[in-house]
């Protein structure tokens, strides 16, 4: 059971990384995708633009909790030492 412990820490320990990492990607591909369908940079720049929002409202929330676990994390070592 102990492995299973430690494949799930290092799970949600590089999920915030893996989920930046596939943001990037999917705007990378978008800004490319949307150049081809417009023909115009100003176009891929758009749908560049509305792809992310889509991605924030969507993703969002869950690298915000991560960020709060973190914070608490943090918090708890602080409180430990003192």
């Amino acid at each position: 059971m102990g492995d299973y412990i430690m494949l799930t820490r290092i799970i949600v320990s590089y999920y915030s990384m893996l989920v930046e990492i596939s943001i990037w990607v999917v705007l990378f591909g978008s800004l490319i995708s949307f150049w081809k369908m417009t023909g115009s940079f100003f176009g891929a720049i758009i749908g560049s633009a509305v792809i992310f929002a889509l991605l924030a409202v969507n993703i969002g929330g869950f690298l915000m909790i991560d960020d709060i676990r973190k914070t608490l994390n943090r918090l708890e070592k602080q409180k430990r030492k003192n």
